[in-house]
């Protein structure tokens, strides 16, 4: 796909505004060689998924565990959370796994505003759930632990769990059980750590720039290097949690399809798709192909 194709049918169906952030922080002369880096942008979102899904798995598991046996109990939501902090989709999981055990409509009578809707469903609750036996717990909490967003186990990181004189709070009671990786500096830093796996996990969600939020002027090469920073502090927190799953990933397809993708090589390869360029035979395949960034022939990209 080369010349106008991209300018009138592509971008004009992504938005122009989107594309030209592209075209301006990167200094670039034409929408094509912008689309270009939108897409490698894309690609290096994906590269991120596997990393975004480990994270958020290990730190909810983990927490999970760590504040239900603190507790004595996995019915924990309530009493940890600050009524401010309560997950927003909270009430509406509580909801759907306390209907599992009433006859009582409760989408019904809560649809219909009945004033025995809040009756039912705490009476319900306190009989059947927290009176009830450990693998109906169980159920209650994996239920809930399933449907939490990474922000509403990030939120308890922050200073409102944080007691370094009675110890009477989440933390630091909890953080040697959690994050027995953590060095000193880092244990007091908890929040901001994983605060930023969110905001980064959000701006991947949104087909944000990863390399450059600011906006500012940056060239490719340090794009490059600010995305492998990201990635290894991403891969960073999960040592934190574990050094066996670290080890694992590191290890992993996911890694080295990251490193491969995040290389100036490879972003060479997508400009020369969308930019017309001059031609070149592989001395080592054979290969012709057309190129305007004078990359080498994919049988030399690692």
């Amino acid at each position: 796909m080369k010349g106008t194709i991209v300018d009138v049918d592509i971008i004009a169906k992504l938005s122009l505004p989107r594309i030209e952030k592209y075209k301006t922080t990167f200094k670039l002369s034409s929408y094509e060689h912008a689309y270009a880096i939108y897409v490698w942008n894309k690609m290096l979102a994906g590269t991120f998924i596997p990393v975004m899904q480990a994270i958020e798995v290990s730190l909810r598991n983990a927490m999970n565990d760590a504040i239900a046996t603190h507790c004595g109990t996995p019915l924990w939501f309530t009493r940890i959370y600050r009524s401010n902090d309560l997950p927003s989709n909270f009430q509406k999981l509580h909801h759907s796994v306390v209907n599992r055990h009433t006859h009582f409509d409760l989408d019904l009578l809560k649809k219909t505003n009945d004033p025995s809707y809040k009756v039912i469903l705490k009476s319900t609750y306190e009989r059947k759930i927290k009176n009830g036996n450990i693998n109906i717990k169980n159920s209650y909490n994996q239920h809930i632990v399933g449907n939490l967003m990474l922000g509403a186990w990030v939120t308890l990181l922050n200073a409102d769990y944080v007691d370094n004189t009675h110890n009477t709070k989440l933390w630091p009671a909890l953080t040697n059980t959690v994050f027995p990786n953590a060095t000193g500096r880092e244990k007091n830093d908890l929040f901001n750590i994983y605060n930023d796996i969110r905001i980064l996990r959000n701006r991947i969600s949104h087909n944000e720039p990863i390399c450059n939020p600011n906006g500012q002027f940056i060239s490719i090469d340090e794009c490059i290097e600010s995305v492998k920073e990201k990635y290894n502090k991403a891969l960073h927190s999960i040592l934190l949690l574990s050094s066996k799953r670290h080890k694992v990933f590191i290890e992993s397809h996911a890694s080295s399809h990251f490193n491969m993708v995040c290389s100036k090589e490879y972003l060479n390869s997508i400009v020369d798709t969308y930019v017309a360029g001059k031609i070149k035979i592989c001395k080592y395949c054979g290969n012709k192909f057309e190129t305007v960034t004078n990359r080498k022939c994919f049988c030399r990209i690692k």
